[in-house]
């Protein structure tokens, strides 16, 4: 399969997994059932059972970018690399989560607005804006970017760790024990810490597409990538 294909099918599988994201916010039973609708076999199902089987698409996510970060992956091309996420992760991340402060801060100066905006005595102030625009403090949802941000900044690191096949085994029983015993990174001010969660899909994937060659081959032989795709199909 050429590469071509192999970025179609991966464009596929990323579409899904937006499908699932907003498939499992998209809960509206009250909308039809009503209060009296919370034990409604439908309310169940969307706010119980569908969150439960979406949830996997926030995993595949982290996987899919740490799958193709590492591949090909050479200290080489890191720069190359950085630029890229800058352009596609950092500069979008940055934008919106501006453009929901200004938003919040106009909302709450109109009437009609404020009492949806809920923050009547929102003042504008260049230490709010900061966390606004690099913490998400106005943009909860961004929190799945801010980790990705972290990860991708870690890269060098992540790379060592990963790069022998033992010793990236080893790292991944590491931090599954730091998950199995509710450890965590310390926090900088108003900055959250690195998901331990987060931390572990972006590895396994990295892993597994640094070896693919090995332990690894299995996962491209199923989409099909031919065994004799050589390096020059860079990320």
């Amino acid at each position: 399969m050429e590469e071509k294909k192999f970025r179609n099918k991966v464009g596929w599988f990323q579409f899904l997994c937006c499908a699932m994201v907003i498939w499992s916010h998209a809960g509206n039973a009250e909308l039809f059932l009503g209060k009296a609708g919370k034990n409604h076999w439908l309310s169940r199902l969307e706010y119980v059972h569908f969150p439960a089987v979406m949830g996997v698409s926030i995993p595949c996510f982290f996987m899919i970018s740490g799958y193709l970060f590492f591949r090909f992956f050479t200290f080489d091309q890191l720069t190359e690399k950085w630029k890229r996420r800058v352009q596609t992760l950092l500069i979008p991340y940055l934008c919106w989560n501006l453009l929901y402060y200004v938003g919040y801060l106009a909302g709450s100066r109109i009437p009609a607005v404020a009492d949806i905006v809920n923050r009547p005595d929102l003042q504008f102030s260049l230490k709010e804006m900061l966390e606004a625009l690099f913490f998400y403090d106005y943009n909860p949802v961004f929190w799945f970017m801010y980790q990705l941000i972290l990860l991708v900044a870690l890269a060098p690191v992540i790379f060592q760790c990963m790069r022998s096949v033992r010793g990236g085994v080893g790292f991944l029983f590491l931090v599954m024990a730091g998950i199995f015993f509710h450890l965590s990174f310390p926090r900088f001010g108003a900055a959250s810490s690195l998901n331990l969660d987060a931390l572990f899909y972006f590895c396994a994937a990295a892993w597994a597409s640094l070896h693919r060659d090995t332990w690894g081959r299995g996962i491209e032989e199923r989409t099909g990538v031919r065994k004799n795709m050589t390096a020059g199909a860079i990320l």
